[in-house]
């Protein structure tokens, strides 16, 4: 029968028969393969005894049996609130759970309810208001960041966006609101990837005068 995915190695209890006659589990010893990973693992047995030989057989292993939440549908895990995009497939930061912590990482992929989704963009106002963050991770999958994004977060010193590739730092959308602040210093942007990339993204967002980059 089918089995979830743990990320440890899954050994099910497996009943051999011969002919629909139960053989006793002294006449062969099981062993297994390919049983960790989402995918087909291999059972192997091999008889000894009054049964000769070798039988194969299988089993699936899934990342969840749960019916997969539709657009716009609002999960949770214990850092943050994101909400679905693209059934099954993305979702959009919309804030932390935490609002006191000093550093938040909005990650390039979540798993939610058993399944695991790109996290592409973050949502207008996510971090409105913040008086404690002062660094911010952004995963290499993030391609938006909404209206107000960062606005009036006043501790907030660095922002780290890991850049996927150059098409990702022409297409890459921030709005001058994201990063508008109330007469306190520049945040750094702090660059990661190709150096084209990062060329890229500096000519594009150069003019911000609320942003230096790194």
């Amino acid at each position: 029968s089918p089995q979830v995915y743990t990320g440890h190695a899954l050994t099910p209890p497996v009943t051999v028969t011969f002919k629909g006659r139960k053989i006793p589990e002294s006449e062969y010893m099981i062993t297994y393969s390919d049983n960790v990973d989402i995918g087909t693992a291999i059972i192997m047995v091999s008889f000894s005894g009054f049964y000769k030989g070798t039988a194969t057989g299988s089993f699936v292993i899934s990342e969840s049996f749960e019916k997969i939440p539709k657009a716009q549908t609002i999960l949770k895990n214990k850092t943050t609130y994101y909400r679905v995009t693209k059934k099954g497939k993305e979702v959009r930061f919309i804030r932390p759970v935490n609002k006191n912590k000093a550093v938040i990482t909005v990650p390039a992929t979540v798993r939610l309810r058993g399944h695991r989704y790109k996290v592409t963009s973050i949502a207008k106002n996510a971090f409105r208001g913040n008086q404690k963050v002062k660094k911010i991770i952004i995963g290499k999958n993030v391609s938006k960041i909404g209206n107000y994004a960062f606005y009036n977060t006043k501790r907030l010193k660095k922002i780290v966006i890991r850049l996927k590739g150059t098409t990702a730092a022409k297409k890459f959308r921030m709005p001058k609101s994201a990063v508008r602040r109330k007469k306190t210093k520049k945040i750094t942007v702090i660059l990661y990837g190709k150096k084209k990339a990062k060329k890229t993204f500096k000519k594009r967002f150069r003019k911000y005068k609320t942003i230096k980059m790194k």
